[in-house]
């Protein structure tokens, strides 16, 4: 009975060890992704590959457009 209760105890212990360090490796994880993907960001904006839209509120990356996209704009070929 003893050594059924002190095995059943070791085991609560090491489920418990290895449930906190994967919270400790996950946490560690999401903020060096975050801080990795701030640092892009950044150095794309700074490079000019990064632009605001401010119709859709949203970054854009990449090379601007060759063409308008909007019909008004639009010149004919």
């Amino acid at each position: 009975m003893r050594q059924s209760l002190l095995q059943s105890q070791l085991l609560l212990q090491v489920i418990i060890v290895v449930a906190f360090g994967a919270l400790c490796f996950g946490g560690g994880y999401v903020t060096a992704f975050i801080v990795t993907r701030n640092r892009w960001r950044d150095d794309m904006i700074k490079r000019g590959r990064g632009r605001y839209n401010s119709h859709t509120g949203k970054w854009e990356w990449g090379e601007l457009p060759k063409e308008p996209t909007t019909w008004g704009v639009r010149t004919e070929k």
